[in-house]
């Protein structure tokens, strides 16, 4: 899951202008309503049979729920997972809406059988389309890019910049459902934070890029999972799905191959800040 804080401060970008994307960052507080602020860890459990029940809880307008809805649709519309809106209930994933003055949204990590599935988002008007896509993936049971157990091999993370807070959205973890492996290591990921996410000084990065041609290349690159992202939803959901290996993943909107194939996000990178 995910929560942030936004920092833009000369406007708001409104829920539902999807062509907009706010500029976010860790929050400083509400960690004790975040499960994932605890150390405890649990490994994520698929959806079953791909099917993502879920309801909407508060006084959401319509254009804010037509966002979370073509959010869903940017993860579903390729893979074998389906989002069925229905009634709240054991096993339904929740999506809350509390008013608040922290710019935040969070989502637990793939399905709970209880009533434990729910992503709370704070002050809705100024969460965009990206952020929710992001929620999602978690949702789906997609770990952060920069913290699967090969990462030592593309990037460097700077601990001693890391805000303490977010220490534990850094700690590299065995994503189960999947080999993680097995794939390019996806710089441009929609999984991934930005180089500035979460850092005690602004002007410095969290993680370098072990190729010294991604630095200040990574993170998400669009407001939409990339085909690197739905291919690993695939390899989670289909029985029969094989990935063949591929050594450079810039031509599927991956970020592991040329980076000057892709659009650079060094001026936005700024903007792009997630915390699970």
């Amino acid at each position: 899951m995910v929560y942030m804080k936004i920092e833009s401060m000369g406007f708001k970008i409104l829920l539902f202008m999807i062509l907009l994307m706010p500029s976010l960052a860790c929050s400083q507080n509400r960690e004790k309503d975040n499960p994932w602020a605890s150390p405890e860890y649990k490994d994520p459990v698929p959806w079953p049979a791909g099917r993502v029940n879920f309801c909407f809880q508060g006084d959401f307008t319509d254009s804010s729920k037509l966002l979370f809805k073509r959010a869903m649709s940017s993860w579903d519309s390729t893979t074998p997972v389906w989002f069925n809106e229905s009634l709240c209930g054991e096993g339904v994933y929740r999506i809350n809406l509390t008013i608040s003055q922290d710019y935040m949204i969070y989502s637990t990590l793939g399905y709970d059988p209880g009533d434990s599935n729910y992503m709370h988002i704070f002050t809705p008007d100024i969460i965009g389309f990206q952020a929710v896509a992001h929620e999602l993936g978690h949702c789906l049971g997609l770990l952060h890019e920069h913290q699967r157990p090969d990462r030592d091999r593309y990037v460097k993370i700077l601990w001693d910049n890391l805000d303490k807070k977010c220490l534990n959205q850094f700690v590299s973890h065995d994503n189960p459902l999947y080999l993680e492996e097995s794939f390019p290591f996806d710089y441009k990921s929609i999984m991934s934070y930005g180089q500035y996410t979460c850092t005690k000084d602004d002007e410095l990065p969290n993680m370098l890029a072990l190729d010294d041609d991604w630095n200040f290349r990574i993170g998400p690159s669009s407001w939409f999972p990339n085909e690197l992202d739905r291919e690993k939803i695939r390899a989670i959901y289909d029985p029969h799905y094989i990935y063949g290996h591929q050594d450079d993943a810039g031509d599927d909107g991956g970020g592991n191959g040329d980076p000057d194939d892709l659009e650079s996000i060094h001026d936005n990178n700024n903007n792009l800040i997630f915390k699970i």
